[in-house]
């Protein structure tokens, strides 16, 4: 039995505290999220995404304008203020004015506050408005149906602009301003610009008799344009046609040029098409997308990329993480990638089920054509060494090459009788390498042409090998033996770390934390040499059926299974989960196999697909999720409503009698704001922050008149903490607790007792002197009742015996308080006298 240190039990310790805690295992989404019906969308097209200043997301749809907080949505329609319920676009000015363009209702114009409509009711040419854009100059430039382009200078009348011939331009669909501050019009029969140069002459850069609907400028100048069938660039007098990228009968309704990637993102009718040089990546209802119509294509400051979908429902695809290859070149993998590793000129050498080895160079798949490698159909396993430098590549039949310098070096092609199923493979040494097969476990040597039976080893399944730092080769056994073996010695640690049997699928050595994994049918097995634990889809591990594990550079271990892949960082205590949502594939996501390449990228391999992930870009290093005060109220009254112009919050002033309060917060994470956790304090009233909770409402009552700061801070989905907000709050003191009304009372009081002096001293006038006495009486105990009820109440606890018994106490003074009073008064009298 190995024996470990202390250091080793202690990482152990934390393991099990890691799947104890429940509420560490949490879900990330890195690169898509959906929001359809089932979040509160009506169901419409959408045909455009803009975020505005405070980060509220904004849909142009054809039944409303849609705000969107990251947990609701509000509706603007024609009863807001605008003539048209059909909005196409939407822009922002330079004084954060929002404009919209409706099909029906021309345009109109958001301050916060009020919609401003402008149509043909009130001067403006058109009601039939399909895009605008705002340029650099303030200028606004308008692409409508009926009257063509529509320029609007500052402080003029709206322009309708003219071609050549003195004619509106026909059906003008998309506008753009270059980085020239040239303004490009996508229109029927192809697209053009006007020349700032020129005083906004137009000019025809290209002409063909189809519609184009898009345009975009990407880094080297070259400004896209894009529509029914047709991609072309265009530069100066250079035109390229592009059309050929497209797949058949493609119509592209938006494009965009990532701002930090250049990659050109179209939105089509039927998918999401990135084009990455002469490249292009799908993103459609194969990704999980119910309706993949998109209309409109947009970029965040977190160069997250939105989409509108012309079928109902927003996409939010972000650029981290994976990069799917499912087929290149008509080069198709078709079967599951079983088997993944790296030789020492950097090449990814893939083996599958059904079409046998390929390699990744030079970022492109190509098939081996040494002989006999290239004649493999089924390859189960692939080892590669670097202290031998060798590779060895096999068959499912029993065929090994040995490969050095991109060269079969040696050969082992069994004859019949000695055929076996070979599952795994690993070397013993320079000359051996050690078979797993169905029969049992047997050693190969290079030029002896029959298998050798490995001592100590009993017959059985074996499926797996691996190799720890003392060179100990650990062989699992498909009916759950675990063999610890060594130049011959075999110890079977089936019953200390396998009791229950289960079926050993894979076995991992981390020699950070000096632990062994086991991927079983039943759950992931973790074994520090004395303690075993086993994770599963109850406890973290999101599956019970893990198949590959790999460790990267940063000490977290990877676990491939049938929903995607789950990381376990012991240092941080976390779970982090990546599924059907982020990238992979719902049908034959099983991720059979692992690799991190030397240039730290983690490769998966599934049942029918190659997934490269680039671990630098998986954590979300640029998210901004922002926190906003929405609201402060109670009841129907609101003291403060956030507003659209809205940079900084003002101080809240409120009478004594409004002091209950109804806070709302909203953290803007669009990807899951269901797992944003929210904390806030109300200082003069708490202590300290109240702990992180899915709460967004805040409620204090019966807060005493003083000073407060709110303070609030939250925690979004991906673990990130937002910007933190504060608000001053002053509750005014009622009139009876300011100094003048105590100045007031204390005259009152003196004049009352002087009153009851004076009287009291003329017979005749006895009778209202007595009144005068019985009220200073009065004035006195209650004032000492009022006074010292501070100290007696908490002496009762509330109790109402105790505090029944402590008024008749207190009542018990009456008497004597007033035979004190008046005994005073005769004195005083008696003294006046004299």
């Amino acid at each position: 039995m190995i024996r470990f240190a202390n250091r080793v039990q202690i990482t152990f310790l934390t393991l099990l505290i890691l799947t104890i805690a429940q509420s560490l295992a949490w879900a990330q989404q890195y690169p898509l999220r959906v929001l359809d019906f089932d979040d509160g969308l009506t169901k419409s097209a959408f045909y455009e995404v803009a975020k505005d200043k405070q980060g509220y997301m904004w849909l142009a749809s054809d039944a409303a304008l849609v705000k969107y907080d990251g947990t609701e949505f509000k509706y603007y329609t024609v009863r807001d203020g605008f003539s048209g319920n059909y909005v196409m676009d939407i822009d922002f000015d330079a004084n954060n004015n929002m404009w919209i363009s409706t099909y029906g209702g021309g345009i109109a114009r958001f301050d916060g506050t009020l919609f401003h409509a402008y149509n043909t009711n009130n001067g403006f040419p058109s009601n039939y408005v399909r895009s605008l854009t705002i340029s650099t100059n303030g200028d606004m430039w308008v692409a409508s149906e009926d009257m063509g382009v529509i320029r609007l200078e500052k402080g003029k009348e709206p322009l309708v602009l003219k071609d050549g011939n003195g004619k509106p331009f026909f059906n003008p669909w998309c506008l753009m301003e270059d980085s020239n501050g040239d303004i490009w019009v996508a229109a029927i029969g192809g697209i053009g610009k006007f020349n700032k140069q020129n005083n906004y002459a137009y000019e025809l850069m290209y002409s063909v008799n189809y519609t184009f609907t898009s345009l975009a400028e990407d880094k080297d100048g070259f400004v896209w344009g894009g529509g029914a069938y047709f991609l072309v660039k265009v530069k100066g007098d250079s035109v390229v046609d592009c059309s050929n990228l497209l797949p058949p009968g493609t119509i592209i309704f938006d494009m965009h040029v990532g701002k930090q990637d250049g990659k050109l993102y179209l939105a089509t009718a039927d998918k999401l098409m990135i084009l990455d040089k002469d490249s292009i990546a799908y993103l459609d209802r194969s990704n999980g997308i119910k309706n993949a119509q998109f209309w409109d294509v947009y970029e965040d400051e977190s160069n997250d990329i939105w989409l509108s979908s012309g079928g109902g429902g927003v996409v939010k695809y972000d650029t981290r993480g994976i990069t799917m290859y499912d087929h290149q070149n008509e080069l198709v993998f078709g079967s599951m990638i079983l088997d993944i590793v790296e030789d020492n000129r950097g090449r990814l050498i893939f083996g599958t089920e059904l079409n046998g080895y390929f390699y990744f160079e030079n970022g492109k798949f190509n098939k081996f054509d040494q002989p006999g490698i290239k004649d493999i159909v089924t390859a189960y396993a692939t080892v590669y060494s670097k202290v031998y430098n060798q590779t060895l590549f096999t068959s499912a039949t029993g065929n090994i090459y040995w490969m050095r310098d991109n060269k079969v070096i040696h050969s082992y092609e069994p004859e019949k009788k000695d055929v076996k199923l070979i599952y795994d493979i690993e070397f013993i040494d320079s000359n051996r390498v050690m078979i797993l097969s169905d029969q049992g476990c047997y050693q190969i040597t290079p030029g002896i042409n029959y298998p050798e039976r490995l001592k100590g080893i009993p017959d059985g399944f074996y499926r797996t090998v691996f190799v720890d730092t003392e060179n100990f080769h650990w062989i699992l056994s498909d009916k759950g033996e675990i063999f610890k073996w060594k130049n011959g010695v075999a110890t079977n640690l089936k019953e200390q770390i396998n009791p229950e049997h289960y079926n050993l699928l894979e076995g991992y050595y981390d020699t950070y934390h000096h632990l062994y994994w086991f991927a079983t049918n039943a759950g992931l097995i973790v074994w520090d040499g004395t303690n075993r634990l086993v994770l599963h889809s109850k406890n973290g591990l999101n599956a019970d059926m893990p198949s590959s594990i790999v460790q990267d550079d940063e000490h977290r271990i990877w676990i491939g299974h049938d929903r995607g892949l789950t990381c376990i960082n012991l240092e941080n205590r976390t779970f982090k989960y990546i599924g059907y949502d982020e990238g992979f594939i719902t049908v034959g996501a099983n991720l059979r196999s692992l690799l991190l390449s030397d240039q730290g990228h983690l490769w998966v391999g599934s049942v029918n697909n190659m997934y490269k992930i680039d671990l630098d870009k998986l954590e979300p290093k640029n998210k901004h999720t922002q926190l906003r005060l929405q609201k402060i109220s109670f009841r129907e009254k609101v003291y403060f409503k956030e507003d659209y112009f809205t940079d900084s919050i003002p101080e809240i002033y409120l009478d004594y009698n409004e002091n209950n309060l109804l806070i709302d917060l909203a953290a803007l994470d669009f990807m899951n704001a269901a797992k944003v956790k929210y904390s806030w304090m109300l200082k003069g009233y708490d202590k300290d922050f109240m702990p992180y909770a899915y709460l967004s409402e805040v409620n204090y009552t019966n807060l005493t008149p003083g000073d407060y700061e709110f303070i609030a801070r939250a925690i979004d989905s991906d673990g990130y903490e937002t910007n933190q907000l504060s608000v001053f709050i002053h509750i005014e003191k009622p009139f009876w607790e300011k100094i003048w009304f105590y100045i007031l009372e204390v005259l009152v009081f003196g004049t009352i007792v002087v009153l009851s002096f004076a009287f009291s001293s003329r017979s005749s006038n006895n009778r209202f002197g007595q009144i005068m006495t019985f009220l200073t009486i009065i004035i006195l105990f209650e004032s000492f009742i009022f006074y010292l009820s501070a100290y007696i109440n908490p002496l009762t606890n509330g109790i109402p015996v105790f505090q029944l018994g402590m008024n008749i106490l207190l009542a018990a003074i009456l008497q004597p308080m007033e035979q004190g009073v008046k005994k005073l008064m005769k004195r005083g009298i008696s003294t006046k006298n004299n």
